[in-house]
């Protein structure tokens, strides 16, 4: 069964906490070149808990650590977005630890044939399916969450893993993992990232 997590360490959390612009992209480059993966608390998801209308695919392609497109039906190319959840942009707008949560991503699920959920919404406003994502088991969308590499947001209904990915998120916030090791680097206000505390 698939558990990973991301670690990042304990030195990390300290010195983003009060150090210069420059020392911050130091300590970045250090962890986005080393980061570990090793077993995971998470738990799985029984796939045969998991909703009728669950539907497997083929993953074509990571575009950033929340979008995805993938295949249906073997030739029919959709685009996807990871519901309830939102990491930091890593396509034509750059946000800091962006690089990490799609190379995290990619190296999960690009390529792979996996399980998706729709939920009671079921496209955003540019078109892209809302999803659950399942990889082995494991649900994808709260494992980016639980690692820090992704934060709970556009949550406009009561998603049917929602609570999970709160759970998930608290865990990420208590031991300052990824975007929390940054202090106010999460706006939950504006469900985005402010990059102005690093510059």
């Amino acid at each position: 069964m698939f558990k990973k997590f991301l670690v990042i360490s304990v030195p990390f959390i300290l010195i983003l906490c009060g150090c210069s612009k420059g020392e911050i992209s130091n300590t970045l480059e250090a962890v986005e070149t080393g980061v570990e993966l090793t077993e995971s608390l998470l738990s799985t998801t029984d796939e045969s808990n998991t909703s009728e209308d669950a539907e497997e695919v083929v993953v074509k392609y990571v575009t950033d650590g929340d979008t995805i497109s993938f295949f249906r039906g073997g030739s029919l190319e959709v685009k996807g977005r990871l519901i309830g959840i939102n990491a930091p942009e890593n396509t034509s707008k750059k946000e800091l630890l962006g690089d990490v949560s799609t190379k995290y991503l990619k190296d999960l699920i690009e390529g792979k044939k996996i399980t998706i959920e729709r939920d009671k919404d079921s496209t955003d406003k540019y078109g892209r399916e809302l999803i659950h994502v399942f990889y082995d088991g494991q649900n994808i969308n709260q494992l980016l969450v639980e690692q820090g590499l992704a934060s709970v947001a556009y949550v406009y209904d009561d998603y049917k893993y929602i609570d999970l990915y709160k759970e998930s998120e608290e865990i990420a916030k208590n031991e300052r993992r990824g975007i929390w090791s940054i202090p106010n680097y999460v706006d939950e206000e504006s469900n985005g990232y402010d990059m102005s505390v690093i510059q």
